[in-house]
């Protein structure tokens, strides 16, 4: 049987980063284009609900995210996905990386004597799970992240002068890889340049204006593919039955964090959820059964 099939490009849901300094009207920009691309409009706001100034003039639902641990992203996320909404806005998603770094702190000092190194080993991987969640989520994804603007002194003809060298973005290092398109708005003139852009829809284009037409263009660009087969019954009934033989809490939750619908899963990804799926059976059996509660009749023949 081959292994190799011919390439074809699947429809596709996006996944968009909005990228700039405090004011530069990110928050905005996002609901444009989501407005733009149609849909109900979920908006995960983690700025002290400042999304619902603008509530007057786009319609969403909003949930004030004021825990920014990535359990609180991945429930907020998963539960938009269940309420039915087709775009979900985070905004932002900086917060995060600024909890997970406080927490490596926290962990190195109770755990590993302020080993932050090692601390990282016990938090990157709830970062990680995030990620995925962000990658794997079967809605749109907008997200807003915060960047500080990176400047240093040159000399021209004999004077000192302070120049702009780009942003960087206040979230782990690679972050943009994750992205179908990166976009990078600028704080003096609210123009956008794109850093990343794997839809080819702004080529070309320079200091674009964030508006509903952008999201137009990507909805055009996403749905212009063809539809990507999903597992058949028989398959959702055996991954089905995989997930009711795990009953670690610890694994359970996890499987539901990354698969909250077994019928949206990729038909082409069936053999590596079940391999997962078997692993964690496995791992399950070879875990300690809790200790069993000393009765009060054994205590006294004891």
């Amino acid at each position: 049987m081959a292994r190799f099939t011919k390439a074809e490009r699947k429809k596709a849901k996006l996944r968009l980063a909005l990228a700039g300094v405090s004011g530069c009207g990110k928050t905005y920009s996002a609901l444009r284009i989501a407005k733009g691309m149609g849909g109900k409009i979920a908006v995960i706001d983690t700025e002290n609900d400042s999304s619902s100034l603008y509530s007057s003039e786009f319609d969403f639902s909003s949930i004030n995210l004021s825990d920014h641990s990535p359990e609180s992203y991945i429930r907020a996320m998963n539960d938009a996905a269940r309420e039915g909404f087709d775009i979900v806005i985070i905004d932002s998603l900086s917060h995060v990386w600024t909890f997970c770094k406080a927490e490596v702190d926290k962990v190195a000092e109770k755990t590993f004597k302020g080993n932050s190194w090692a601390a990282w080993s016990k938090v990157t991987p709830r970062y990680d799970a995030l990620i995925q969640c962000l990658i794997q989520s079967d809605v749109h994804v907008i997200t807003t992240m915060r960047a500080k603007t990176e400047t240093a002194q040159i000399e021209v003809n004999g004077r000192k002068k302070v120049v702009k060298l780009g942003m960087k973005t206040e979230m782990r290092d690679g972050i943009e890889f994750e992205f179908t398109t990166v976009i990078d708005i600028d704080h003096e003139t609210n123009g956008a340049s794109v850093s990343k852009d794997r839809t080819h829809v702004f080529r070309g284009r320079e200091h674009l204006v964030l508006d509903e037409g952008i999201g137009e263009a990507l909805m055009t660009w996403l749905m212009d593919g063809v539809e990507e087969a999903l597992l058949n019954p028989e398959q959702i009934n055996t991954i089905g039955n995989m997930i009711l033989k795990i009953t670690h809490k610890g694994a359970l939750a996890k499987v539901k964090a990354a698969y909250p619908d077994i019928s949206k899963i990729p038909a082409k990804n069936y053999d590596l959820v079940s391999d997962k799926l078997i692993g964690l059976i496995d791992w399950q059996a070879t875990q300690q059964p809790p200790s069993q509660p000393v009765h009060q009749n054994q205590q006294q023949t004891a």
